[in-house]
Parts: structure tokens; sequence; C-alpha cells
């Protein structure tokens, strides 16, 4: 079975709460970038089994926080 990387765009409400989704998720990167007025959003990429449930997995963690997210990009990678 392959793998994929998700990237998310996160909109945390803290600091506190970036922490916990870095904390929580566990993703391989992430970093910043300013999204609107003012704001700057948080992108995570997580490389996941392509399997069923995994998704739903990260989506349930951020539905858990009350955050606000979007899944930017899945994309298939191939690991040897």
């Amino acid at each position: 079975m392959g793998k994929v990387i998700i990237t998310i765009r996160i909109v945390p409400e803290s600091e506190e709460q970036e922490k916990e989704i870095i904390e929580k998720i566990k993703p391989e990167k992430y970093y910043k970038k300013p999204f609107v007025f003012g704001i700057e959003a948080l992108y995570i990429e997580k490389i996941v089994e392509d399997k069923e449930g995994e998704m739903e997995k990260i989506e349930n963690i951020l539905r858990d926080l009350n955050v606000s997210y979007e899944v930017e990009n899945v994309t298939r990678i191939f690991v040897e």
C-alpha cells in the first residue's frame, strides 16, 4: 500500500491551540503563511498510509480541537 501527503490549512485561535495541534497530529512539516486581514494560517503536512480512515483520524482531531481548517492538497508519494 502506498502513502499520501496531506496538506491542511488551519486557523488556530491562539498559540496554545497551535501547539496542541502540532503535538496531537505530529506533522512531518509545518509553517505559517499570511491568510486574511493580518491573520496567519498554520499549514501542516502529514504523511499517512493510503487507506480508508486515515484522513478521518486527522479530521477528528481537528474537530475535537474546534479549529477552522481546510484540506489543501492530497498527493500520493512513493517511498523506497
